[in-house]
């Protein structure tokens, strides 16, 4: 028996609207609890997120409920074409009742997609790593590829700005192609000598757009976006907006994109973005990235 899940999207297409699978997770103690007893489908409630994911297969919707999230492991996805969403979706900071927090818990990512293409995360109103290397936010393709993964409408949060980084895209020899982050609000975090808030290691043809990014911290390792991918980048970063807000301080020498390729002719194109209080906002990209210009912005000064 073919099950739709196995099917290939386009074969999908071609044989009308599919119903997805959804899962649901809720607090066991969170007032709605009581509701979604009575609304959803015996065996279709979990009260952790890694339980859902365990009961996940491909093509499945997991939506997680207001509450904070404090799994005692990475939330591993593996399920092509997946959507983790909060249950209430928010936008640039909107809402903050949805939370996957690992501060204070297990020392491993939050969330970790690999082999799986296609999956969605969105609407988090906090993506919180653990404070050390290893707690990454979202790592995307550590061990085997992926393509398609859209990162959307989250708040990535870090307690101070010598965080681990929220998103890493892909790794030395392994690809995280098509990555779309977009529409994020993303707060400190991001020094790994070098590193960035985004670090993007190995992800052709993706895209890094209209986010915002709170860069502490005044030291020229520190970055909004770190690219360190090689020749044939084929990406773009535009219409983001980075500020470098460590009190009490101008022109901080924190980049907010910082570029460590040998790219060629029209590897990528950075434009569209703005820059408050950097003394040097784009590093180390030269002419060989196209469309290099960008809108420094001063603060206005306050008698």
């Amino acid at each position: 028996m073919i099950k739709r899940y196995n099917l290939d999207p386009t074969l999908r297409s071609g044989l009308g609207q599919i119903p997805r699978e959804t899962l649901h997770v809720c607090k066991e103690n969170a007032q709605n609890v009581e509701y979604l007893y009575d609304n959803v489908p015996r065996g279709h409630l979990f009260h952790t997120v890694l339980k859902a994911m365990a009961g996940a297969e491909d093509y499945f919707d997991v939506f997680v409920w207001p509450g904070e999230y404090t799994e005692d492991a990475t939330i591993s996805i593996t399920q092509d074409y997946l959507r983790l969403r909060a249950a209430c979706l928010g936008n640039l900071h909107a809402l903050e009742g949805t939370a996957l927090w690992q501060l204070g818990g297990a020392e491993v990512p939050v969330i970790t997609i690999d082999a799986a293409h296609g999956v969605e995360v969105a609407g988090f109103g906090r993506i919180i790593p653990y404070n050390s290397a290893s707690g990454i936010g979202i790592s995307i393709g550590e061990t085997t590829e992926c393509k398609g993964t859209w990162i959307h409408d989250n708040t990535f949060y870090a307690i101070e700005g010598y965080g681990p980084p929220h998103i890493v895209m892909g790794a030395s020899a392994v690809e995280a192609q098509y990555t779309l982050i977009e529409d994020n609000w993303i707060y400190c975090g991001g020094n790994r000598d070098p590193a960035g808030m985004i670090d993007w290691v190995h992800a052709t043809r993706s895209t890094i757009r209209n986010n915002v990014f709170q860069v502490q911290g005044s030291d020229v390792s520190m970055a909004g976006i770190y690219v360190h991918d090689e020749a044939y980048i084929r990406g773009a970063i535009l219409d983001n907006k980075f500020w470098a807000m460590e009190q009490n301080q101008d022109d901080s020498l924190s980049r907010a994109i910082l570029a460590e390729a040998a790219w060629v002719g029209g590897d990528m194109c950075i434009t569209g973005n703005e820059f408050v209080n950097f003394s040097a906002p784009v590093s180390d990209v030269d002419e060989n990235a196209l469309g290099i210009n960008y809108e420094t912005v001063t603060p206005l000064a306050v008698d």
